[in-house]
C-alpha cells in the first residue's frame, strides 16, 4: 500500500510539472533565474512516467531503479547548483525533492513503512 503511495506522489509531482512547467519554474526560480519550462516539462514526464510504473506495478526493483534514478538528478542538481550560480535555488529544490524521493523509496525497500 505504502508503495503505491510513493508511487501516485511521484506521479503527481511529475504531472503539475508537465501540465504547469512555467508555474512550476517561477515558484522553485525563487529570488534566482527560473529553469527553462521545458526543462521543468521533461522532468516532470520523467517523475510521472517513474510514478506511473511504480503505482501499476509496485514491485521493489523498480522502486529500487527509482531511487537510483532520483539519486542520480539529485547529484546532478548539486553540481548544476555550483556551476549555474543564477539558477542554483531552482537546482537545490530539485535536489532535496529528488533526495527526498530516494531516501522515502529507501526506507519502503528496508521495510520500514508498509
Amino acid at each position: 500500500m505504502v508503495t503505491r503511495i510513493w508511487g501516485v506522489s511521484t506521479a503527481a509531482v511529475g504531472a503539475v510539472a508537465l501540465v504547469a512547467p512555467q508555474q512550476v519554474a517561477t515558484l522553485v526560480g525563487g529570488r534566482g533565474t527560473a529553469p527553462d519550462a521545458r526543462l521543468v516539462r521533461i522532468l516532470g514526464a520523467r517523475q510521472l512516467a517513474q510514478g506511473a510504473a511504480v503505482l501499476i506495478h509496485p514491485a521493489p526493483a523498480l522502486v529500487a531503479a527509482g531511487c537510483g534514478i532520483d539519486v542520480v538528478h539529485g547529484a546532478s542538481m548539486v553540481l548544476a547548483a555550483r556551476i549555474w550560480p543564477a539558477h542554483r535555488t531552482a537546482a537545490l529544490i530539485s535536489a532535496t525533492a529528488a533526495g527526498t524521493v530516494a531516501v522515502t523509496g529507501v526506507l519502503i525497500l528496508l521495510g520500514r513503512w508498509r
